[in-house]
């Protein structure tokens, strides 16, 4: 298997002088080559009075896609060693542009490579400093021990998306389907599972899944109802509710009981998926939970008795408290 490389979250910028030629480096993250081509324009626009713009980028999670071009420096001096910087400094998703403003000497390929060489000296050192700073942020940001976090549910934009904000937040995240063959609860179990549904028959299978969940193991419950999206409260310990506890609630405080309990026990699958807006909103949602679990917030006790729902034609927010747990509701769903 390859090895997962890392990246920069912020651009860097390096300059250096040698023989009176000036040397401007400039490092930033990017998502593909179009991206990586655009900052290396942009660097020219940047310098039109700059003789070479020589480059190096590095894509792909385990930095597959390699290129470097030399710009009319000698074959070999310029582009070649900034991708092996990129590539020793274990990065990926990254381009480098080195643009050099001729100081009247001429430096000569060994010259060059002296000057390349001490940039992607400077680029090495620099990217350590970065991932280490990142590291530090990355800490606070999440604790440690609270790092692992499961997602359960179908493959898609909205758990693409939750995937995408929980690891920049600092989590190591993993995902699983409750319809595969292994089970998502072996092992040590995660600290925190976000489980996610698009329709009532998968959230049938959540019951199940609680009842083997590893004790200790955080519960975030995302879903869809037609044109509404909720998010259950978190559950942190064992007698905060569970999935047919929630749905217990909601059809006992509706004005219509027994039409919401069949609309719920039967709600297909929407026929569209969520639009970018209100995906964004849900996905704010879990990130807020996730990150009240993960540092223990004062919020967090609040959030166990909070049900929210978005309505989505229309972008409502409505946050719901829901009565203490172990008490009965007055009519639960079956």
């Amino acid at each position: 298997m390859s090895e997962v490389r890392d990246t920069v979250r912020r651009p860097v910028d390096v300059e250096i002088e040698i023989s009176r030629s000036r040397f401007l480096t400039r490092l930033e993250r990017v998502a593909d080559e179009d991206s990586a081509r655009e900052v290396i324009a942009a660097a020219r626009a940047a310098h039109p009075k700059a003789r070479h713009h020589c480059s190096a980028f590095v894509l792909g999670y385990d930095g597959r896609t390699r290129r470097s071009n030399d710009d009319g420096e000698p074959s070999g001096t310029a582009g070649a060693p900034m991708l092996d910087a990129l590539v020793s400094a274990g990065l990926s998703d990254v381009v480098a542009v080195v643009t050099r403003y001729f100081g009247g000497v001429l430096l000569g390929a060994g010259g060059l490579g002296a000057a390349t060489d001490l940039d992607a000296e400077y680029l090495r050192r620099l990217a350590e400093e970065i991932r280490s700073e990142e590291a530090a942020a990355r800490a606070e940001r999440w604790p440690g021990h609270r790092r692992e976090v499961l997602l359960i549910g179908p493959a898609g934009d909205v758990l693409d998306a939750v995937e995408a904000a929980l690891g920049a937040w600092g989590a190591d995240v993993r995902r699983a389907d409750l319809g595969s063959d292994s089970d998502p609860v072996s092992g040590s179990g995660p600290g925190l599972a976000v489980l996610y549904a698009e329709d009532a028959r998968s959230r049938g299978a959540w019951p199940a899944w609680e009842s083997r969940a590893i004790d200790g193991t955080a519960r975030i419950r995302a879903y869809r109802e037609g044109e509404t999206v909720f998010v259950d409260p978190i559950a942190v310990e064992a007698g905060d509710p569970t999935a047919e506890q929630v749905i217990g609630r909601r059809v006992a405080a509706s004005s219509a009981p027994d039409e919401l309990e069949a609309w719920i026990a039967t709600a297909a699958e929407p026929p569209y998926p969520l639009d970018a807006a209100a995906r964004t909103l849900l996905v704010a949602r879990v990130l807020e939970l996730a990150i009240a679990w993960a540092r223990a917030e004062a919020t967090l006790d609040a959030l166990r008795r909070t049900l929210w729902k978005l309505v989505v034609p229309t972008g409502s927010i409505g946050l719901h408290p829901l009565l203490a747990y172990p008490e009965t509701p007055e009519r639960a769903i079956r």
